[in-house]
């Protein structure tokens, strides 16, 4: 039987800060990544935009979580202006197996 993730968001308003990622990776990995941007509206969304993009880029080259947030953080600095954005990153083995990363997040549940 394949393993299989769901998701459900719901946005207090049409648009938001809080943002989840699933992607595969080349080797057949998983890379989950959680976070938020402080602030709402707009301004929020569209750093989301520019992380998600990120996210895309960086694990293409990496599959290390904690490299994945480095190279995340590198590329947001001074970009952002103003606020900050919190991530967690989880890379998840074909056998089960987790690699956590977590920059400023809320810890996960296991």
């Amino acid at each position: 039987m394949a393993n299989s993730i769901a998701s459900v968001y719901l946005p207090a308003s049409e648009v938001a800060g809080h943002f989840f990622q699933f992607n595969p990776l080349k080797s057949g990995r998983t890379l989950v990544v959680i976070g938020d941007v402080s602030g709402k509206g707009l301004r929020a969304a569209m750093i989301v935009s520019m992380i998600v993009g990120t996210l895309q880029t960086v694990s293409g080259y990496t599959e290390e979580p904690a490299e994945i947030l480095g190279e995340l953080n590198r590329r947001l600095c001074g970009r952002m202006h103003e606020g900050f954005a919190t991530c967690l990153a989880v890379r998840i083995e074909e056998n089960g197996r987790l690699t956590l990363a977590n920059a400023g997040h809320l810890c996960a549940l296991s």
